[in-house]
């Protein structure tokens, strides 16, 4: 392992464990709605599968190698950000219907909950267009020949690499987004906030790596 390869190993262990503590907080809800013989809330659950998934899909994505391929990624990550995007634009009395005591809406109601789930559409939003952009357009130069030299160019045309600024300014605002989450982790001591904190930080991170 080469000194590059230190922050991807770090991203990976950070981005396992998050996935590992929203597959055990679903399950940890379930037998709960089952002990009490209560249906599970849909959106408590979906929501930690979104994130989950979210998490595994930064892990995959932190190296170079294609381990999923790519189109499947862009479309779950396109579908968690509609799923998150629904979220942000219910009304409150439909959300808490559904969400019951999601540690996520705790205390969260009307603009607060509404950021923070744009917040979550604009993770997966990120991963999507990192995948068709900076992973795509990586996949595609490597895949042309040596010797088609108009044909890579044409290809640089035809999907261009992202501006360093915007990627920049994207990372930044991912880790500065971090600290209110963090900041509410060790106000309530809430593992759910520290998680959320983990993902957005880490997702600035892998930006900048990108």
């Amino acid at each position: 392992m080469t000194s590059a390869d230190v922050p991807r190993v770090a991203l990976t262990v950070v981005f396992v464990l998050v996935t590992a503590w929203f597959v055990v907080t679903s399950g940890r809800r379930r037998g709960v709605a089952s002990a009490r013989e209560a249906p599970a809330r849909g959106t408590g659950g979906v929501c930690d599968v979104a994130h989950a998934t979210m998490a595994a899909g930064m892990a995959v994505m932190v190296w170079p190698w294609e381990v999923v391929p790519s189109w499947l990624q862009g479309l779950v990550f396109a579908i968690v950000a509609l799923w998150f995007l629904m979220l942000a634009a219910s009304p409150d009395v439909a959300h808490r219907a559904v969400a019951g005591d999601h540690p996520m809406e705790a205390g969260m109601r009307g603009t607060s909950r509404r950021l923070a789930n744009l917040h979550h559409a604009s993770m997966a939003v990120a991963m999507t267009w990192m995948i068709v952009t900076l992973h795509g357009h990586a996949e595609g130069v490597a895949a042309i020949p040596h010797h088609a030299a108009v044909g890579a160019a044409g290809a640089v045309l035809v999907a261009p690499p992202p501006p360093h600024g915007v990627v920049a300014a994207l990372a930044g605002y991912f880790v500065l987004a971090a600290v209110p989450w963090l900041a509410g982790a060790v106000r309530r001591r809430r593992a759910h906030r520290l998680c959320h904190a983990a993902l957005s930080a880490g997702m600035g991170v892998m930006l900048l790596l990108a």
